[in-house]
């Protein structure tokens, strides 16, 4: 049987083992595996994949796991490419962070400032990625869970990568939430789940054939760590937000939170990676600190689309796609996220309903601000990329977007030398 090649990029990562392990677990459906695991840092692609071979090795499946530092080798005939880049890594996050707290606004990794430098500094790497997977794997599928996982994955579809999965795991987390509160297994609800990537919406869960969302939010607590609303608004609004939204609807209370905090979001994560690859030189399974990450389950979403989509499984997951005609608020070409069925080689959105009306404005104005941002990298157009941070929602003026802009572009002077080219 021939052997199915899967590319983890970024695979330095502390969520490639994993992945890894998921993999390993569906080993007998998919067949002998070769998993390819890239990184440009040599210490942690060693202790990283040394794990991975750890966990391997005790399932005894047909697997074999490479370690490689080069882009080609590891995307050369592969059959599904998982792109987990971090551009800058966690230093470069905590620099963002700082100019969110200078100029007081709601941030974490993705969102305003956070999410436009990010951004800014991944692109020169999708237009790397890009150009060797169009040459050494034109047929692989590529998931994208790098962030912000929306823009990047339209990104990539502009740059002529036409098989391109965006994946989030603030699903996941929404419908383990819903199911626990119904007392049923998650694979028995169907969620209007749909928007742009962190920022989704649900308002109707269905549940073989009857709606059962007014029940899950009277079970609705206050303070819910990964749904961070007062239970009123979720009533007020009718529907559940992503937790993402709090910088949002919840803003004023969110930047108070954020400039009296001893550490940012990246500090704490920087620590917790610490830990986390000091304890996987010597791991033999999982530990539970990773599920203090945040991106902890994004794996879970990986594997079990890979997995469909090899045996013709024809389940439902939700993932960042092209939207065709899914979201009618939302030109064909942008990237959405929506409930999506996984056939061999091929998915399908599936059609949702338009979105609540409370929140049409607020997604409408954030695509074009993700429009403009992705217009001024491809175009390396400044004058753009400012017209971005003046469209975005949380920006309040267009002296704090020529400011921030400005110190985006001192910080991040040694990556964005392409912007001069």
């Amino acid at each position: 049987m021939k052997s199915t090649k899967i590319s983890v990029i970024g695979g330095g990562s502390v969520f490639t083992p994993e992945l890894v392990e998921l993999l390993g677990n569906y080993s007998a459906d998919m067949g002998p595996l070769d998993i390819y695991i890239m990184d440009i840092q040599p210490d942690r692609l060693e202790i990283v994949g040394d794990f991975c071979k750890r966990l391997i090795n005790q399932k005894k499946a047909s697997i074999k796991i490479h370690l490689t530092a080069d882009l080609t080798e590891a995307i050369q005939g592969a059959d599904y490419i998982c792109n987990q880049i971090r551009s800058g890594g966690l230093l470069a996050r905590i620099e963002d962070e700082k100019l969110g707290t200078k100029y007081k606004l709601p941030f974490t990794e993705t969102v305003s400032v956070c999410g436009f430098a990010t951004y800014l500094r991944s692109y020169p790497d999708v237009v790397k990625i890009a150009d060797v997977i169009k040459k050494e794997a034109p047929e692989a599928w590529l998931l994208n869970f790098a962030n912000p996982a929306g823009m990047l994955s339209e990104t990539f579809f502009r740059l002529g990568i036409d098989r391109v999965i965006g994946v989030c795991n603030v699903s996941e987390k929404i419908r383990d939430f819903i199911a626990e509160r119904l007392g049923i297994h998650r694979n028995e609800l169907f969620m209007n789940f749909r928007g742009l990537n962190h920022m989704t919406f649900v308002d109707k869960v269905w549940v073989h054939g009857e709606n059962r969302f007014n029940e899950v939010i009277q079970k609705f607590d206050e303070g819910e760590i990964d749904l961070p609303f007062p239970k009123n608004l979720i009533q007020d609004l009718g529907f559940i937000p992503s937790p993402y939204l709090q910088y949002y609807y919840l803003k004023d209370k969110v930047v108070e939170k954020l400039l009296r905090q001893e550490k940012n979001r990246s500090e704490v994560v920087l620590d917790i990676e610490k830990k986390l690859l000091n304890t996987y030189k010597v791991a033999d399974e999982i530990p539970v600190l990773l599920k203090k990450r945040g991106g902890y389950g994004y794996s879970r979403v990986v594997a079990n689309i890979i997995r469909d989509m090899f045996i013709d499984g024809g389940n439902t997951h939700y993932a960042i796609v092209r939207n065709g005609n899914t979201i009618r608020e939302i030109p064909q070409d942008g990237f959405v996220e929506v409930p999506v069925i996984a056939h061999k080689n091929r998915i399908q959105p599936i059609q949702v309903e338009p979105l609540p009306i409370t929140a049409r404005t607020l997604v409408i104005s954030l695509k074009a601000y993700e429009d403009m941002l992705i217009d001024g990298a491809m175009n390396r157009n400044m004058n753009q990329l400012l017209k971005s941070l003046v469209m975005h929602p949380l920006i309040p003026s267009y002296g704090i977007a020529k400011a921030l802009l400005e110190d985006v572009m001192e910080v991040n002077h040694s990556y964005f030398e392409w912007l001069k080219e």
